[in-house]
């Protein structure tokens, strides 16, 4: 199985283009010569645009993205779905991190001292934490597929950094960039008799 989440979020429309469109050709195509049976896209709900979307079936709303990295997103779902894909269009993520939905709520309420339809306004959500059990979910499950296939002299585990200060993680995340790499450090450097198929976090073994 083949979990593909990588994308640009900032404005730069050819960067967008090369990781998302580009980058999601390059990876299909490979899913495609290795033979992966299961591929699963995420993608985002702003590929439909503005709105307002009330009431509509599955595929019943034509995208119209506006910003570059929707548009981006939306021409790599192209490429995912000629591969066979299942593409995910989730809506508006929230939960802890988030810099822009709820934060951005509040400076609109602040700024505007109105309520949509007079709080009667309704907005399609999704928790960080489903998307993140999702996501981990899938890829525990491959590591595990991946580890029973190869030799015993290879090691094939899933590791968590932690929340890492980077330009996803943000200035405020409580761990450098070398701390979330330690683990996969030690890992990768770990014997031919070294642990494998499991999930690490802080060179500790999670259940799941």
């Amino acid at each position: 199985m083949l979990l593909h989440l990588a994308t640009s979020l900032g404005p730069d429309a050819a960067v967008c283009k090369a990781v998302d469109v580009r980058g999601a050709e390059a990876v299909m195509a490979e899913a495609g010569r290795a033979g992966v049976p299961r591929i699963v896209h995420l993608s985002t709900a702003t590929v439909y645009g503005p709105g307002p979307h009330r009431g509509t079936g599955v595929d019943q709303v034509p995208p119209a993205p506006v910003p570059a990295v929707s548009g981006s997103r939306l021409a790599a779902e192209k490429y995912a779905l000629a591969a066979g894909a299942t593409v995910l269009r989730p809506g508006l993520v929230t939960g802890p991190g988030d810099r822009w939905v709820v934060p951005g709520g509040v400076e609109l309420l602040r700024s505007v001292p109105a309520l949509w339809q007079g709080g009667r306004g309704l907005l399609s959500m999704t928790d960080v934490a489903d998307l993140a059990r999702l996501a981990k979910a899938a890829l525990n499950a491959l590591t595990l597929v991946v580890a029973a296939a190869v030799p015993p002299s290879v090691q094939v585990n899933a590791v968590c950094p932690g929340w890492v200060r980077t330009r996803m993680g943000g200035s405020q995340a409580p761990l450098s960039a070398e701390a979330g790499a330690d683990t996969v450090t030690w890992l990768a450097l770990s014997p031919d008799s070294g642990p494998s198929g499991g999930f690490y976090h802080e060179r500790r073994l999670i259940p799941w």
